[in-house]
């Protein structure tokens, strides 16, 4: 394997929870898997940093998969609410013949997933939807953004399949914001996908940290979200 190789196979693993949160990244051991010295491990393991999903501890103590704590979280979605409220606004108008097609595909899909499935599909459908809305709106730049938040919203995303609640709304809330769209309304399709990050959010924040969840709430009150 090749660098490229390597980094997309540990890429893959982090999204996947192979590597789960918090997961030390051992270089010794991932020359071992990899066939390779330290050195290109050590590069790899970099652009993981720059990308968001792997932490390098300080005073050269190694690297590890990326904890989110509560901030990481709130930001992560507070950035998301900016980029893809305005995209689902967008898209509303944009959307090709083809957009909207896919989307009624994936309402039709989604709303046929029962509770016992929904941990699994939701999540799958879900970033399939906003993805079709990212490229509905056509706007290289936002497109660029949200490229780059699309692996921090993975680890978000596998938080929140913990939780039966959290999808139950997520489904609400993206067959609403699909209609939305699918019915050209720019002031409800921006409103629901407002609506859905901010609950999401509030809801995964609630869920882990249930005893500092009014505080947080408090602290951030002055904050849109």
């Amino acid at each position: 394997m090749n660098k490229l190789e390597i980094l997309e196979d540990i890429r893959r693993k982090i999204l996947s929870e192979h590597y789960p949160q918090g997961h030390p990244l051992v270089e010794r051991e991932l020359c071992t898997i990899y066939g390779v010295s330290r050195t290109p491990v050590r590069e790899i393991l970099r652009n993981l940093v720059s990308e968001g999903v792997v932490e390098q501890r300080p005073n050269r103590g190694g690297f590890t998969v990326r904890q989110l704590d509560w901030e990481h979280i709130f930001e992560i979605f507070q950035a998301r609410m900016g980029i893809e409220g305005t995209a689902a606004r967008i898209a509303s108008t944009r959307a090709s013949a083809h957009h909207v097609t896919r989307l009624r595909e994936l309402r039709d899909e989604l709303a046929a997933v029962d509770t016992d499935h929904l941990c699994a599909d939701g999540p799958r459908i879900g970033r399939l939807m906003h993805r079709v809305l990212i490229d509905a709106a056509a706007n290289s730049i936002m497109t660029e953004f949200y490229d780059k938040l699309s692996n921090l919203t993975t680890l978000c995303t596998n938080i929140a399949r913990q939780s039966i609640p959290i999808e139950i709304n997520s489904q609400r809330h993206h067959l609403a914001i699909m209609d939305a769209v699918i019915s050209r309304d720019e002031d409800r399709s921006e409103a629901w996908m407002r609506e859905h990050l901010r609950e999401t959010c509030r809801s995964m924040i609630e869920m882990l940290y249930p005893a500092l969840y009014s505080k947080l709430l408090e602290k951030r009150a002055s904050i849109a979200m």
